[in-house]
């Protein structure tokens, strides 16, 4: 009995022979076209911007000519002729006017008249100062003809900082009084002599 339960009725069997999925008719026939229009309706939802803007940009490329601006002559290159780099290259000459010339020349003219006319000038301004200097004098001899308010001006301008606090003796150094000592008339008066020049120009500057 209980077998005879489990068996399938006939009403059963039935629906299991009908094809329980079915699509709409034509269905195939505008698949591929409804889904390139979803895919493009997707596409203008995320990138909308992009879609307007080829709207109107569309069209306005439309407008331009596709014909290709840039061309040459036919044969053009079949009758080109590259010279090859410095061949036949002229050198390049620079002429230079005869005035030009001139005025080079007068430039350097001028410059060495300048020249001439400032070592003509010190030349005759030293000589002039030297002149005026008696060499056979001794340095008392020069002190002597110098009037006391010059050697006291000179005194106070060029001596005012001297400390004899900080000043140094020769007393005290040995090496100097050795020389001293043993230094011979001779070499004290060519010592003396040299130094008559650095005097002059201190007589000179007072």
């Amino acid at each position: 009995m209980k077998q005879v339960l489990e068996v399938p009725s006939l009403v059963e069997i039935r629906t299991l022979k009908k094809q329980t999925y079915t699509v709409p008719q034509d269905y195939f026939q505008g698949l591929a076209n409804n889904i390139l229009i979803r895919i493009d309706s997707i596409q203008r939802e995320k990138h909308s911007e992009v879609f307007d803007e080829l709207v109107h940009v569309t069209p306005l490329l439309n407008t331009i000519s596709k014909r290709n601006i840039l061309s040459v002559p036919d044969d053009y290159f079949d009758n080109l002729k590259v010279k090859p780099f410095g061949e036949n290259k002229e050198p390049k000459v620079i002429l230079m006017s005869a005035t030009t010339t001139v005025r080079k020349w007068m430039t350097y003219a001028a410059a060495a008249s300048v020249l001439f006319i400032l070592s003509t000038a010190s030349y005759a301004y030293i000589n002039h100062h030297l002149k005026g200097i008696d060499k056979s004098l001794t340095i008392g001899q020069r002190m002597a003809t110098l009037k006391d308010e010059e050697i006291i001006n000179y005194l106070q301008n060029d001596l005012g900082d001297f400390d004899p606090n900080t000043a140094t003796s020769t007393d005290n150094d040995p090496d100097i009084n050795h020389m001293l000592i043993n230094a011979s008339d001779a070499e004290i008066e060519r010592y003396l002599d040299t130094e008559s020049d650095s005097g002059e120009e201190i007589i000179k500057g007072i």
